[in-house]
């Protein structure tokens, strides 16, 4: 058994690809496995993928119809032999001492997540959950190292029927099998940031999708913890898409006004009522109280309201 399994999905990666994989070629730590899997790229991604890692035993390539990120993800994940598990994508890079320093951190914590935004320590995988919501790319599933044990015990995979917030779906399944979670400070992943605005590459249509998804899972959920955390998240969401989306597209989620309302109904009748309304303040509470069509012309007003108030109108 090797110590590190890194999966890398590929889609149309040309750009990035050389500087990706050289970084996990040329890592200091060498006992690892890296599947590279090509989802149905049509650019020369495939070809660059055989010729950086040419004659590398450590690497191994795997091509699918393109699928999405989830799927390759999820068939990275059939073919893991590592103690744990490593998610890089294909137009990040990793610092040269990436698997050194998880390597002589972990003492087998059943998850190492690297980031500047917490203090270093031991925390309960609770108390990560609970700061999704502020901190930045959380959810992402790279920058952290995986249990393999758990993910396979546990049958835990990327949904594939949405493309949005995926990630944060298998982490929040990954966090519900766990325990305790070691935070490390050190700077060993490397993200590239793009210039798009998230409410500019993200339709109605895939929101909708992606929030369906969270409301039937917490639905399905019947530890009462798990599903008040996932209602949170439905809530979360949903008052994001107020603030992000125009009149008319707003009118098309309407089918999901009264379960989120009876959402945050169910949360306020239990200790969670106070950090609600912290959280969320008077735009929840009015989501308990209002119809629908009433609530978009509510949020709407008052969002071009705080508007003119913050450019001094």
């Amino acid at each position: 058994m090797v110590t590190f399994s890194i999966i890398i999905p590929v889609y149309n990666s040309e750009k990035y690809l050389e500087r990706c994989l050289t970084s996990i070629k040329n890592q200091t730590f060498c006992d690892f496995e890296c599947l590279i899997i090509d989802d149905g790229s049509d650019d020369d991604s495939l070809n660059l993928i055989k010729k950086i890692c040419k004659d590398d035993p450590r690497f191994f390539i795997f091509h699918q119809e393109n699928h999405g990120v989830s799927s390759a993800r999820n068939l990275g994940l059939k073919h893991t032999h590592g103690k744990y598990t490593v998610f890089v994508d294909s137009d990040d890079y990793a610092e040269p001492d990436f698997l050194e320093i998880a390597n002589c951190e972990n003492k087998n914590y059943p998850l190492i997540l690297f980031t500047k935004d917490l203090n270093e320590g031991i925390i309960d995988s609770e108390e990560l959950i609970d700061k999704l919501h502020t901190l930045e790319m959380a959810g992402s599933p790279w920058g952290k190292i995986f249990q393999t044990e758990v993910i396979k015990k546990n049958d835990i995979s990327f949904p594939t029927e949405i493309d949005l917030y995926e990630d944060l779906a298998f982490l929040l399944k990954y966090l519900f099998c766990i325990e305790t979670v070691c935070i490390k400070n050190k700077k060993v992943y490397n993200y590239t940031i793009r210039d798009v605005s998230l409410c500019h590459k993200v339709t109605a249509e895939r929101y909708k999708k992606q929030l369906l998804y969270f409301i039937n899972f917490a639905k399905i959920t019947t530890d009462i913890k798990k599903q008040l955390v996932l209602k949170e998240i439905c809530i979360s969401q949903y008052l994001w898409i107020f603030k992000n989306y125009d009149f008319f597209s707003l009118l098309s989620f309407s089918e999901f006004h009264k379960q989120i309302k009876n959402f945050y109904n169910d949360m306020s009748n239990t200790l969670y009522n106070i950090k609600l309304q912290k959280r969320f303040g008077k735009l929840a509470l009015s989501l308990t109280a209002l119809p629908f069509f009433i609530y978009v012309l509510f949020m709407k007003f008052k969002i071009f309201i705080n508007s003119k108030k913050r450019h001094g109108v």
